[in-house]
């Protein structure tokens, strides 16, 4: 259950930010040795100062967030701290937390919350969104040292969310994604754990040019069973991380808006059951979104492609249009066709270095795709690509 701080549960916000900061360094501008070295009085002046709320089970506090006033706007109102345990992510509990501080900010007046997120942490940004935050445009950055460290801004009108919500509507309907762990969309899979995939190679035994030299689009394959390594490393080149301490992707991203989903369709893998799968770039897992073998209705999807139906992996790279359009405007369908542009490329060649082969396919009827995968709302398939060796 959520509670509100109150004078004397200083050591209680200590202890939790103390958590979170070592939990996930690089996801607050302070640091954890400001913190360790910060007297009693300044905990207990913080709970004073700002509301603050915390996800408490049994003797556990396991989940906090603090609203704030904006130093530029009357109006205005942050929300920060967010951080929920790593053993109670998954169940709502962030989402829950971001309506406290939407409930705070509505009982102050306020007219709009405003959020800062890494670029990179795609997760948070899901869980925002689906709470009604959109990004402004505006960026920054962590303090020095870590002014590598970018980060976007994000906002909500309170009056369009209220309208939304109809007033004391549940505020959160969503499987919630903490700010350190997204589960997308979990249809058909509800609560299925992070599929941790083997460690990416970044060297091979075969170059770029002899890969470039030998693409082909291959519209025929063998109905042999592709390893869980060569999934992750197609993955892993789709969208996958090449600098941790950036974020920085396989694939360039305009405004490092990163815009771009992955799903993998599976079908015969050792070791997985068949299903749809998105791939999460940071951790470089993969969480089953839905059970079973959907090749069929995709397929269907195609105008009966029947290779399609063949091959042992479908890649379905989708775009994200709210992650881009407040930055760029009209000029975002275009950069999100670019950005899939780059990744098929990538897929393509990472293909022809595992002895596998692949074809992009945009001749589908999107609404049919969409609804054949359960693609959540705002996300527009526009790659499909089926993947294995050729038959």
């Amino acid at each position: 259950m959520i509670e509100r701080l109150h004078p004397g549960d200083g050591p209680r916000l200590r202890a939790l930010r103390l958590r979170a900061l070592a939990d996930a360094p690089d996801a607050f501008a302070s640091t954890l040795a400001d913190a360790e070295a910060r007297d009693p009085a300044a905990w207990e002046h913080q709970i004073d100062a700002l509301p603050t709320f915390v996800w408490r089970e049994g003797d556990a506090d396991l989940g906090m967030v603090r609203g704030a006033p904006h130093d530029g706007d009357p109006e205005a109102g942050y929300l920060i701290s967010m951080w929920v345990a790593p053993e109670a992510r998954g169940r709502g509990i962030g989402a829950a937390l971001v309506g406290e501080v939407v409930a705070w900010a509505r009982g102050a007046g306020l007219r709009r919350l405003v959020l800062d997120v890494g670029v990179h942490n795609t997760a948070a940004r899901r869980l925002y969104e689906r709470q009604g935050f959109v990004a402004t445009g505006a960026t920054g950055a962590l303090p020095p040292p870590r002014a590598h460290l970018r980060e976007v801004e994000m906002a909500v009108d309170l009056r369009d969310l209220a309208a939304a919500t109809a007033g004391d509507a549940p505020y959160a309907e969503a499987v919630e994604v903490s700010s350190m762990e997204d589960d997308g969309k979990t249809n058909g899979a509800s609560g299925s754990a992070l599929i941790r995939l083997p460690e990416p190679s970044r060297t091979g035994g075969v170059s770029l040019e002899e890969t470039l030299a030998r693409r082909r689009s291959v519209r025929s394959f063998a109905p042999d069973p592709i390893p869980l390594q060569s999934i992750g490393q197609l993955a892993w080149s789709a969208q996958g991380v090449t600098d941790a301490a950036t974020g920085y992707r396989t694939a360039p991203s305009a405004g490092g808006t990163l815009p771009i989903e992955v799903d993998l369709l599976l079908h015969g893998v050792p070791g997985l059951e068949d299903g749809v799968y998105r791939y999460h770039p940071a951790e470089h897992a993969l969480r089953r979104r839905l059970d079973g073998d959907r090749r069929e209705a995709v397929t269907a999807s195609t105008m009966n492609q029947g290779f399609v139906r063949d091959a042992p992996v479908v890649v379905v790279v989708s775009g994200v249009a709210a992650r881009i359009v407040p930055r760029f405007g009209a000029l975002s369908d275009r950069l999100i066709d670019m950005e899939v542009g780059h990744v098929g490329q990538n897929v393509s060649l990472q293909a022809v270095a595992l002895g596998l082969g692949t074809v992009v396919i945009v001749a589908f009827r999107e609404a049919d795709l969409a609804a054949a995968l359960e693609l959540g709302e705002g996300e527009r398939p526009i790659y499909l690509m089926p993947v294995g060796r050729a038959g």
